[in-house]
């Protein structure tokens, strides 16, 4: 069967987030050790899988929806992975890849396109650009919704981020960030997942499936435990000091410097599903991997710059408009090799750095 294949870009006010979450250049090339984060749903998805082939009628065609697919490396080993539990059915299978319109497409279009053996498995796929805390998909036009390592994201960040973080803090959950201060992330945290599931709910079938996950996790007491390697050592903290004091950064930039993600626990996650009426709650496990374990430091580096540069590069710079594009590509580059020092001096070769990971599914409701 032909393949299809559409772009479609929708735009709105959130589509292009001031929070500047988009992976930077180089994440593609080392998305994939971060992909045990990604396996650790599989389970989810069998369950989900097996309850969507109970749909009456049978859909003409199964249409899986990938929120947040970032260069696609790690997207397509996944639908590799799950759409042979789906195609027994016999139903062709259609995947919509979607991201920020500020990602590159033209990588992602690459990856999907130059995949012979998802190309074997599909009838046809599509590319979206929009924001997935707006409208992406039709309603009731997706039979399975998945978002991989995405949810932590905020839509949007308190406006004085940098003073609640205490001027010496880039994450919410590092060490000495005043409970108050986590509180009142959480609070906007929760606005944008309970948003996201509601735009789901919208799109997906009666009966449809949801797989979601994040960096995250806690006790059952509600309390967030886990923190990632990168915030229990301060990465990104001890190396823009290092930065600010040999002068290539600003003097403000530890102030200014915030990375927009928040932490869920399982509470939060049950929280979140409760005020969403269409959405019933299936699982939830979580896990702590090591990140890039085998892999040399200098991609578990590439891995974390990818993943934090652009959200420090709009902190850092957002009231310094006398500050050019090519002087602050200049700052970055040096910011960039303080990190690898950090990095390097903080994690043992070859060991990965530890980060806990969440997933939890959802089934939209019938009655």
């Amino acid at each position: 069967m032909k393949k299809l294949f559409a772009l479609r870009t929708v735009l709105n006010r959130s589509t292009i987030g001031r929070m500047g979450t988009t992976m930077a250049g180089g994440y593609n090339d080392s998305s994939h050790a971060q992909y045990k984060s990604h396996t650790m749903s599989l389970p989810l998805l069998r369950l989900a899988v097996d309850r969507l082939s109970h749909l009456q009628p049978p859909p003409p065609i199964f249409n899986v929806a990938d929120f947040g697919s970032a260069g696609g490396m790690n997207s397509v080993r996944t639908m590799n992975a799950l759409i042979p539990t789906i195609r027994p059915t016999g139903v062709p299978v259609q995947v919509s890849f979607s991201d920020l319109p500020t990602s590159d497409f033209n990588e992602l279009i690459t990856t999907i396109a130059s995949d012979e053996d998802l190309q074997s498995k599909i009838c046809g796929y599509n590319v979206v650009g929009g924001s997935f805390y707006a409208p992406v998909y039709p309603p009731s036009s997706v039979h399975l919704a998945l978002s991989f390592v995405t949810l932590h994201w905020m839509r949007e960040a308190p406006p004085d981020a940098g003073e609640l973080l205490g001027g010496n803090n880039c994450l919410v959950h590092e060490v000495g960030v005043p409970p108050e201060s986590v509180a009142a992330f959480r609070r906007i945290a929760m606005d944008g997942l309970v948003s996201f599931l509601r735009l789901r709910a919208k799109e997906l079938v009666p009966g449809g499936e949801g797989i979601f996950s994040m960096t995250g996790g806690g006790s059952s007491d509600g309390s967030c435990t886990y923190l990632s390697a990168f915030e229990s050592k301060r990465i990104i903290s001890k190396s823009i000091a290092r930065a600010v004091s040999s002068g290539s950064l600003p003097k403000d930039a530890m102030e200014r410097a915030f990375v927009p993600l928040f932490r869920f626990t399982p509470r939060d996650i049950e929280t979140a599903v409760g005020e969403v009426e269409e959405l019933a709650l299936g699982g939830i496990v979580q896990k702590t991997i090591h990140m890039a374990e085998g892999y040399p430091n200098s991609t578990l580096f590439s891995l974390f710059w990818s993943i934090h540069k652009n959200a420090l590069k709009d902190s850092i710079f957002a009231k310094h408009n006398e500050i050019g594009e090519a002087e602050r590509e200049m700052m970055m580059w040096h910011l960039e090799n303080h990190a690898r020092e950090v990095v390097d001096e903080h994690f043992t070769e070859c060991r990965g750095a530890r980060c806990p990971y969440m997933a939890f599914s959802v089934t939209k409701k019938t009655g």
